[in-house]
């Protein structure tokens, strides 16, 4: 009584295991390797308070900092930068400045988060 049971059990294994070595029709395969919500040629727009931006926000907010060439950039490097930078500002260009200090605002959080974010790892 339980033979024709593992029997009967056996020989559906057996056919499922023959239908997984059968090929993929062409046209499923095609279905498959096309994603249809990708645009190509299309690029990121990076935006910081309104301003459009040539390149990733980190060159940008360390570009705005000059920190440039530093070798070792941690909270402390980061927030003398944003005080320097800031108290440029206020001693040559007040009254027409390139870099607003909510630009000087933005670049340190940014650059203190994603501080924190890469020293969370080690």
């Amino acid at each position: 009584m339980h033979y024709g049971l593992i029997t009967l059990l056996f020989i559906k294994l057996i056919i499922e295991l023959s239908k997984q070595n059968e090929c993929i029709p062409i046209n499923k395969l095609d279905t498959l390797s096309k994603p249809k919500n990708i645009f190509f040629g299309k690029t990121i727009q990076y935006i910081s308070n309104g301003k459009l931006l040539d390149d990733s926000h980190t060159y940008y907010y360390i570009n705005m900092l000059n920190l440039f060439g530093v070798k070792n950039i941690d909270n402390h490097t980061i927030m003398t930068a944003s005080e320097n930078r800031r108290a440029l500002i206020n001693k040559n260009n007040t009254e027409n400045p390139i870099v607003s200090t909510r630009d000087i605002a933005a670049a340190k959080f940014f650059l203190l988060d994603q501080c924190t974010y890469c020293t969370s790892y080690n």
